[in-house]
């Protein structure tokens, strides 16, 4: 089903916009699970008492600003570069690199 999306995204603009939004549905999908900030959320909540209402909005609203920042990464790369397979693959790599060492200064400065 999903490689039918991807092959009729390229001449169809309603199938591109669907595969638009299933790639947003999976990335909210995939942020809302374990991690992905959830311990600095709750260690907040923790620290400043406050409610677990307020946790799972800052945990949903913290999931959609992720898929919405992994959406335009992906498509400002694609666009950049070429979007051929290999690329957009290297490219990954460089943001997880770059990710990895944002969140290691992150926790310096905590620390």
């Amino acid at each position: 089903m999903l490689s039918g999306f991807i092959r009729a995204s390229k001449e169809d603009e309603a199938a591109m916009w669907g595969l638009f939004g299933i790639s947003f549905l999976y990335g909210v999908f995939h942020a809302v699970g374990p991690g992905h900030g959830k311990a600095v959320i709750s260690s907040y909540l923790v620290a400043n008492e406050e409610t677990w209402r307020r946790g799972v909005v800052l945990s949903f609203a913290s999931a959609g600003i992720q898929s919405v920042v992994a959406i335009l990464v992906v498509a400002i790369a694609a666009a950049l570069l070429g979007a051929t397979a290999k690329v957009i693959g290297l490219a990954v790599h460089v943001v997880e690199i770059v990710s990895y060492g944002l969140v290691i200064l992150i926790g310096l400065r905590l620390l």
